[in-house]
């Protein structure tokens, strides 16, 4: 009797739970597996664990038996359809069914018309010769409430496919990647879309004229996000100008224009747009994220210059991304070494020993390690975002220590920071990343220096980035919040974990629900892909 009388005070039969609240536990659950197992406890939890088991649907998750395509259960049991949210095919699937299933093409239509659901939909031509599904695809959503749709193709999307993308109603998100054909959706007459969308993605922006993009963009007054690629660098910011309600930007940087030229030809664009001839101020971007095909000594002459003074002019930026996909810059083993192009300032004998009450021209006078994001560019977004920008995430473009405090000491909400850097040991950057009291994420690409007076292959062991460093680091201060360290492909994560109760004495056993420890753990990641 006693233990049954424990069991009921520690535990409660299914009868008993609070049926209201399981889909918002479950709803935490991190994948399918979590999903599935919910399924077979009981009846009642596989009821409410059925709905997130299919609200997504990827055909890329598939078994090797090629039975297991979500259109055969759905063609199965279709009042599963209903849960169907999100939904991504791709032909390369479908190529690899079509031996044992000829006919997956058609069963994946009809089982897509199912879903009457549906919210997104992602449909992926991985190959230059698959044939054109597009308009039977199309014919089938329309009849959906969709409000995401992304294509992604190497073939040209023709036009009778866009004519049907353009006629979809209420649709929000448009992601559109064409490897092949004109850009339609640039040389179109007025867009019913313009009514509804918000986030637009346009992967093919080349080889059309001027006037007839900005005259484009100006049918989408509610746009909050856009990306695009080929967009030259000059014609931007008129584009800009026309999207009042723009908070988030992904561009390209193509080439260096003349810095007279292009604020000109955008000025004069924007006031034959805007009817009246009123010239529109550019939105107060919140998130920026800026491509290019490389950094280096020879590259890029106006990049930084483009960002500060025709992008983000006025505060209010929060994150900012730069992805370059080449970098050739030479570290130099001095760390007070000067920039190329800029006249050495004065001697402080340590890239460390910087005054942080000298103001930011302190950190103007004192050199940096090699031609990476200029000082100069930090100290120009400092001053109009330094207050409001939490993520500075420059990939592995590489800074200065002294790039890198000046960073910390400008941004005062800095909570992410990504870059390379080069240093001699770790003491060097726990200094460097000292002004960031709010820092919780670090991801560096490091490049030991050897110590002075030291070399070989001992001396850069002893200076490898390790899980005590990791763990000094966090704990460098008492109200640290660092707890996501990345260096090179090792990520080292802190978190606050109960004491084992076992390791603790029979006095102490009745506080050791309370005894909590850090604990930092190393995994291996690698981003293939950069993104």
């Amino acid at each position: 009797m006693p233990a049954l009388n424990a069991r009921h005070a520690y535990g409660a039969p299914f009868q008993e739970l609070p049926v209201d609240v399981l889909p918002t536990i479950f709803a935490h659950l991190d994948g399918l597996g979590d999903w599935h197992a919910c399924t077979l406890v009981n009846k009642l939890f596989c009821r409410l664990a059925t709905p997130f088991l299919y609200r997504t649907l990827d055909s890329r998750i598939i078994s090797k038996t090629f039975r297991y395509h979500p259109s055969f259960t759905l063609l199965a049991r279709p009042k599963l359809a209903r849960y169907v949210r999100h939904v991504t095919e791709t032909d390369a699937i479908h190529d690899g069914m079509l031996t044992h299933y000829p006919d997956i093409i058609e069963r994946t239509f009809a089982a897509l018309a199912l879903c009457a659901n549906l919210h997104s939909l992602t449909w992926i031509e991985e190959s230059a010769c698959a044939p054109d599904t597009l308009p039977a695809l199309l014919s089938v959503v329309r009849m959906l409430p969709l409000r995401a749709l992304t294509i992604r193709t190497h073939n040209d999307l023709s036009a009778d496919a866009w004519a049907q993308i353009i006629a979809l109603e209420g649709v929000r998100r448009v992601v559109l990647w064409c490897m092949e054909g004109p850009p339609r959706a640039l040389h179109s007459q007025p867009l019913p879309l313009g009514t509804t969308l918000t986030h637009l993605e346009l992967g093919r922006c080349a080889g059309v004229r001027f006037i007839l993009r900005a005259a484009v963009f100006a049918q989408f007054p509610l746009l909050q996000s856009l990306r695009l690629k080929g967009v030259h660098a000059a014609t931007l910011p008129a584009i800009l100008a026309c999207l009042p309600n723009l908070h988030t930007l992904d561009a390209e940087y193509l080439g260096s224009t003349s810095a007279r030229q292009g604020p000109r030809q955008a000025l004069d664009t924007a006031s034959v747009v805007n009817a009246g001839g009123v010239v529109s101020p550019p939105p107060c971007l919140r998130h920026l994220t800026v491509r290019t095909s490389s950094l280096d000594t020879l590259g890029v002459q106006r990049l930084w210059t483009w960002i500060c003074v025709e992008l983000v002019p006025y505060s209010g930026l929060e994150t900012f991304r730069l992805h370059a996909f080449a970098y050739s810059f030479a570290y130099t083993t001095s760390p007070n070494a000067p920039l190329p192009g800029r006249r050495s300032g004065p001697s402080t004998g340590s890239s460390m020993g910087v005054d942080m009450d000298r103001g930011p021209r302190a950190f103007l006078a004192d050199g940096g390690a090699g031609p990476g994001v200029p000082r100069r560019f930090l100290l120009d977004l400092g001053a109009l975002h330094g207050a409001t920008l939490t993520a500075l995430e420059l990939g592995d473009a590489p800074l200065a220590l002294s790039d890198v405090r000046c960073a910390c000491a400008l941004f005062t909400q800095l909570a992410v920071l990504r870059c390379a850097v080069a240093c001699a040991d770790v003491d060097s950057l726990i200094a460097a990343i000292a002004p960031a009291e709010r820092l919780t994420t670090l991801s560096l690409k490091v490049r030991w220096l050897p110590q002075a007076g030291g070399g070989g292959p001992d001396a850069e062991a002893n200076t490898r980035f390790t899980l005590a460093d990791a763990r000094r680091m966090m704990c460098c201060s008492a109200g640290s919040k660092l707890r996501t360290i990345s260096v090179g492909r090792v990520q080292y994560t802190g978190s606050w974990e109960l004491k084992d109760p076992t390791s603790v004495t029979s006095k102490e056993n009745a506080e050791a629900g309370r005894v909590m420890k850090f604990v930092v753990s190393a995994e291996v990641v690698d981003d293939r892909w950069k993104t």
